[in-house]
């Protein structure tokens, strides 16, 4: 029930925005009671941030999956997490417009977890960047392209 709850949250906060979309609302869509999504969640704005939460795990977890796989140049590694990054938006594409658009109703605590998790995806992109260009770089020096 509670993945069901998380679903209808995603889809009505997606079509309606987190202000415009109370508890009422997506608990009638289910056909449960307010005590069913208490059962689960604290708060509309704590379901919020486990959608937050959920999708820039996810993301990361993708993400190093491609870092850590054997076999890939970095550039290789690039274009996956490229991929990564534009397919997840098109394969989830409520669920990424949650994220990118009701983040601003997060408390400022939970807003900063995100946004670290965020700061740790860019890094891991920076280095692989880093690392072609470096590569790159060496290799015009050398005559070597």
């Amino acid at each position: 029930m509670k993945e069901q709850i998380t679903h209808q949250a995603i889809l009505l906060f997606g079509e309606r925005g987190f202000s415009k979309t109370s508890i009422q609302d997506i608990v009638d869509a289910l056909g449960v009671t307010k005590g069913t999504f208490y059962y689960y969640f604290t708060s509309k704005e704590q379901l919020l941030m486990e959608i937050h939460r959920e999708y820039i795990y996810n993301l990361l977890e993708r993400q190093k999956r491609i870092i850590d796989k054997g076999g890939l140049t970095q550039k290789e590694k690039i274009i996956g997490i490229i991929r990564l990054l534009i397919t997840d938006i098109a394969d989830k594409g409520p669920r990424a417009r949650v994220f990118f658009r009701e983040m601003r109703h997060l408390t400022n605590e939970n807003r900063e977890d995100i946004k670290q998790n965020e700061k740790i995806f860019a890094l891991m992109w920076k280095m692989c960047c880093e690392m072609v260009w470096k590569k790159e770089n060496f290799h015009r020096t050398c005559g070597l392209i």
